[in-house]
């Protein structure tokens, strides 16, 4: 009966988890294309300017992540969270009174506000992570983050196309203030959550002490130091790739809003069925075939973006195509790649391990939002897409190899005997 109950709550808790995400998933997927479309439409934002809008959102992933991992191990995870969240919210209401003031100087005051968002966005990330392995049982961990994975990517096909259409439609910065609504929602969804595993009671010590110690956790383990490496290469290749694709689509080809908020889309449905068929993708092909498919997959679409010809509609189809192949791979390979590193993670340290992870992972996105931005401006967005298309695919070729040579594949046993059940 106690088991019985113990996953009737961890069922519970993830349907509050899995509505949260939901909500503020959508939020995040609408910023995500509301913040640069505002930067070049409103006030013409240049390459190299919106470049470096986006990567004031994610320069945060490098100078917070670890304080925010250290943070959440001290602390009370879902309390943090929900402030995390609130503080969004905050962040994103500024940036339409910025808009309404019209100031020469706003896109100086977009980029501040846009790296404030980044800072608290980083303590929602982390938090997320770290909550869901509380929350679920090991075993049920793979299809929980298969669902969320899914969950992500139908988010981006509706966020994407919405977002398209609403910024045509009523504008960037109302889109924003909605934004904003979506992180007090989410903060408000925690409270549903039930703790089901106490903290383990941990030693008082200074920040950097906890910080260090998350460091060297992360990457003793071959496993997660191969992983969190090639995943930044990555990163800034698919960075790379997707903002320069703004300024493609919408400067070179002069396409509309609502065309870009398609293809976007379409990668989001890409996602939405890779993750939703990674368990059966698992049962069908093992666990290590699924990694180096799903890799080989997301790599070969970031690839192909621009190689479509025409400036009509079959460019537009053919960048559509490209970016469904790319969701769909890595909504293959995330579930998995997120499960292991969730794993191997020891529980008392899982905060400032993911943060350790992500910083290495993570922190290449911002770098490759600043080498799009120059690199389109010095040699146009298409060879840009091109360049970061091919460099993603040699670490994808790279990647197939070590996972079938190199990698320790005990936890992917542990995975695959986990969706069997």
């Amino acid at each position: 009966m106690a088991i019985t109950g113990h996953r009737r709550a961890g069922q519970r808790n993830f349907r509050w988890y899995w509505i949260g995400q939901v909500v503020s998933g959508t939020g995040n997927e609408i910023t995500s294309f509301a913040i640069p479309a505002l930067a070049v439409s409103v006030w013409g934002a240049t390459q190299s300017q919106l470049g470096l809008i986006n990567a004031a959102q994610f320069l945060p992933s490098v100078f917070v992540i670890l304080f925010a991992g250290a943070y959440y191990d001290r602390s009370d995870t879902k309390a943090t969270l929900s402030v995390s969240n609130v503080c969004c919210a905050a962040c994103l209401l500024a940036m339409p009174l910025i808009a309404l003031r019209g100031e020469t100087d706003a896109l100086v005051v977009l980029g501040i506000a846009a790296f404030a968002l980044g800072v608290f966005r980083v303590f929602v990330n982390v938090g997320s992570a770290k909550l869901l392995p509380e929350i679920v049982s090991s075993s049920a961990l793979t299809l929980a983050n298969s669902r969320v994975t899914a969950t992500a990517a139908a988010l981006s096909i509706g966020g994407a196309a919405v977002a398209g259409l609403a910024v045509d439609a009523i504008g960037n910065s109302w889109v924003l203030a909605l934004d904003a609504a979506t992180f007090v929602a989410s903060a408000l969804l925690l409270t549903g959550i039930e703790q089901l595993r106490a903290t383990p009671p941990r030693e008082r010590r200074p920040v950097r002490a906890d910080i260090v110690e998350g460091l060297r956790i992360a990457f003793k383990d071959r496993t997660l130091r191969s992983l969190a490496l090639m995943a930044s290469w990555f990163n800034l290749c698919e960075r790379m790739v997707l903002t320069a694709l703004f300024y493609y689509l919408l400067v070179d080809q002069q396409r509309s809003a609502t065309a870009l908020g398609v293809c976007l889309a379409v990668g989001g449905a890409g996602g939405l069925l890779g993750g939703l068929g990674s368990p059966s993708v698992i049962r069908a092909f093992g666990s290590v075939r699924a990694m180096q498919g799903g890799m080989g997959a997301g790599a070969l679409g970031l690839a192909t973006v621009a190689l479509w010809p025409g400036a009509g509609t079959l460019g537009v189809v053919g960048c559509a195509v490209s970016l469904f192949l790319h969701g769909f791979g890595i909504g293959i390979y995330n579930p998995l790649s997120n499960s292991v590193r969730q794993l191997v993670s020891p529980p008392q340290a899982l905060g400032r391990v993911v943060a350790s992870y992500r910083l290495v992972s993570m922190g290449s996105i911002p770098l490759g939002a600043l080498l799009a931005g120059f690199l389109a401006a010095a040699a146009g967005a298409r060879p840009t897409i091109l360049i970061a298309g091919g460099a993603c695919l040699v670490v994808a070729v790279y990647y197939v190899w070590w996972v079938r040579h190199r990698m320790d594949t005990r936890w992917l046993v542990y995975v695959e005997e986990g969706i069997s059940r």
